[in-house]
């Protein structure tokens, strides 16, 4: 019962003082080539990100980035900055669990 108590205690602190784990996310942009440095500069300033595909085909490029993400908030307001640069056609956020290791 102590255990448990305890446990609980440690959680419902950790929770307070804001120890909260990262997600991990996908993030999906395709756009044409005439936007890819608007584009790259954008994702330049989020942090925790690595490149897991890059397709290129015609004139269109769909990149794939997996994110660690601690406030999905302040994330959401990049994203819709992406959305925004002329010539992404299309920005999607996904969650993700990585169930095959790095």
């Amino acid at each position: 019962i102590f255990g448990s108590l305890l446990v609980g205690l440690l959680y419902m602190g950790c929770y307070a003082f804001g120890f909260r784990l990262s997600r991990r996310y996908l993030l999906i942009i395709k756009y044409s080539m005439d936007a890819e440095s608007a584009v790259l500069a954008k994702v330049e300033s989020i942090k925790n990100k690595k490149l897991r595909s890059q397709t290129a085909y015609g004139k269109d490029v769909e990149v794939t980035y997996e994110l660690e993400v601690k406030d999905v908030q302040k994330e959401s307001v990049i994203i819709t900055a992406i959305q925004q640069i002329q010539g992404v056609k299309s920005c999607s956020f996904v969650a993700y669990q990585n169930d095959f290791g790095d």
